[in-house]
């Protein structure tokens, strides 16, 4: 299963990308989230822990990080994987992407579990994404 959103914000492409990079302000905009944490800088391969609001833990890595551009990371599922996939689309004006894919056999059994809370959070929690770069750099 693999879904997405994109918008468009007026708020500048570095402003979005610097709250992408502040893993621990993404519970301030991601609604499914209470809070995250990096061991370290934003690097593929650094490891990190989101907490969601009913208090579970999953651990992540970062798999892509190609910088003002896009980063990706993945949380392990049982026989597969979430991966979260940001991207800005273009600069001016903003348009930026979220995408949401589930791996593997596991994957496959827990996306329509797990798929239609996430399917349904993307569009607010972008929206609180552009909301924040927007008044905090417009």
């Amino acid at each position: 299963m693999h879904f997405g959103h994109e918008m468009e914000t007026s708020a500048s492409a570095g402003a979005v990308w610097a709250l992408w990079l502040d893993v621990a302000r993404w519970g301030e905009w991601d609604l499914g989230l209470a809070s995250a944490t990096l061991d370290g800088p934003m690097a593929v391969g650094a490891c990190g822990t989101i907490i969601d609001r009913a208090g579970r833990r999953s651990p992540f890595t970062v798999t892509v990080l190609e910088p003002g551009r896009c980063h990706e990371f993945s949380t392990r599922l049982p026989l597969g994987a979430l991966v979260v996939r940001r991207t800005i689309l273009q600069a001016q004006p903003c348009r930026f992407r979220h995408d949401v894919r589930f791996t593997g056999i596991g994957g496959r059994l827990l996306a329509p579990i797990l798929g239609r809370d996430f399917r349904a959070k993307l569009p607010p929690t972008m929206a609180a994404l552009a909301a924040l770069a927007e008044r905090e750099h417009p």
